[in-house]
């Protein structure tokens, strides 16, 4: 994922990348990001034990700039798992 982001002609702050995923006792169903600033959330369906996901993260133009969280978990029968917390700086 890139550390910064610009609006673009759609009026949005897009951050796109792709995430690499192992679960090692089931299978995921969900990626889930979450921008806890403005309780959003973005889902993408998965039905994989692994595999690489490509994910875009869109962010309103409207959202203050600078260094902005968001949180990406994995859900699975299990619950929902922090896969890691991301940083990108809106210019």
């Amino acid at each position: 994922m890139p550390p910064t982001a610009i609006v673009d002609p759609s009026g949005f702050y897009v951050v796109n990348g792709s995430l690499t995923f192992h679960d090692v006792d089931d299978v995921v169903q969900t990626l889930r990001v979450t921008i806890p600033l403005v309780s959003m959330q973005y889902e993408y369906p998965v039905g994989l034990s692994s595999g690489t996901i490509n994910l875009t993260v869109k962010f309103s133009s409207a959202t203050p700039k600078g260094p902005q969280q968001y949180l990406i978990t994995l859900v699975d029968a299990g619950g929902e798992t922090a896969v890691a917390t991301k940083t990108v700086t809106l210019e």
